[in-house]
């Protein structure tokens, strides 16, 4: 999946509404606010991919021109031979679900702090520190630094629902801005930005079959599920198809399961 993740800026191609494609730093945000008002960029329209299926089959416009697919991963997780219970069952109820994509709208939109010590070497970084491990060795490597010498200090987090704490470019940029600038870089989003750009999830479309005997108990369940993971695959990966796929069963005593999972 490495070869669907995002840069800090949009280079040649944007590929959501909201993409970071220029950084502006200022003293004030309102001098920043006044400077990116005269920033102009032009765009070509493409054809817009806004659904899993179309965008997974063959001769759909593709995000990615180095890649043969939109399909970032695909995969399936068994237990038994679900076709041949299927095919035994004494009952079959097939349908076909779509679950809608959401997100999260916290009180607190997301923020970073950076701060570059050149003396020491070390940047520290308030922001996004759901996941502190995980993000200091990211930001780690795309500022360069080893990673004892990045420094994440945890604060209050306020609320993160899986759309605050992961990783997202403006985090990178602040840390690179602060290195290049040696000043502390902060960045706050707004709620339109928050509104624009920050993470959906869990959109999905479902064909699954359930067998069954005539008295209830369910003896397979087969289900192909498509999963709009959205422009790219970021800091979680495929965890939430992942999850679906684990979940399909839920708390049920079935013998025979066949979840399978296009992610996008």
């Amino acid at each position: 999946m490495s070869r669907y993740l995002q840069r800090p800026l949009a280079h040649d191609k944007v590929r959501y509404v909201g993409e970071p494609v220029v950084a502006v730093v200022a003293e004030d945000r309102y001098r920043a606010e006044d400077a990116l008002a005269h920033v102009r960029v032009d765009y070509e329209p493409l054809p817009a991919l806004v659904d899993a299926r179309a965008a997974a089959a063959p001769g759909a416009p593709r995000l990615f021109e180095s890649e043969s697919t939109n399909v970032a991963a695909a995969y399936t997780v068994a237990c038994g031979d679900a076709e041949r219970a299927l095919k035994a069952a004494e009952v079959v109820l097939c349908e076909t679900f779509d679950v809608q994509r959401h997100t999260a709208v916290p009180l607190e939109t997301r923020g970073v702090l950076a701060e570059w010590d050149a003396g020491r070497g070390v940047l520290s970084v308030w922001g996004m520190t759901k996941v502190v491990h995980i993000n200091r060795r990211i930001i780690a490597e795309h500022v360069g630094l080893p990673e004892h010498c990045v420094h994440f200090l945890s604060t209050d987090v306020g609320g993160a629902f899986g759309v605050r704490g992961e990783i997202y470019p403006e985090d990178i940029l602040v840390a690179l801005l602060a290195m290049r600038t040696r000043r502390p870089v902060r960045w706050i989003e707004d709620r339109r930005e928050h509104l624009q750009a920050a993470n959906h999830s869990r959109e999905q479309h479902h064909e699954i079959a359930i067998g069954l005997r005539r008295d209830g108990t369910i003896v397979a369940i087969h289900d192909r599920f498509w999963n709009d993971m959205g422009a790219y695959v970021r800091t979680h990966g495929a965890t939430a198809p992942n999850n679906t796929a684990a979940y399909i069963p839920a708390p049920t005593a079935c013998p025979t399961t066949a979840p399978t999972s296009p992610a996008w």
